[in-house]
């Protein structure tokens, strides 16, 4: 009976914060840090701090191989890209060596 007690607070622990994660993500934003990798087949490529492999497209003057960005936008639905999580970009900062923007 204790094991299953244990069991119940768990899994209701689990689904409160998992709706707590939702509902804070709920606008849809995304906001990555990470670094510009020579990854991307199609798009530039995002290794995010986490080690997720993210994509965006090509802007108009890309960071360069190895700089650090901050990203912000949404995830993208379909993409061109190939491979990775594609992000529509609204905003790109290339960060400098304190994590600060450029």
């Amino acid at each position: 009976m204790r094991i299953m007690k244990k069991l119940l607070v768990l899994v209701l622990t689990f689904i409160v914060v998992a709706c707590a994660a939702q509902k804070a993500a709920s606008d849809g934003k995304i906001v990555v840090t990470g670094r510009i990798t020579g990854e991307g087949v199609e798009c530039l490529a995002l290794r995010g701090d986490d080690g997720t492999l993210y994509t965006i497209g090509r802007p108009a003057n890309p960071p360069a191989e190895g700089q650090r960005v901050r990203v912000t936008g949404t995830i993208a639905q379909a993409s061109i890209c190939m491979q990775g999580t594609t992000i529509n970009v609204e905003k790109l900062e290339v960060l400098t060596g304190n994590g600060g923007s450029a």
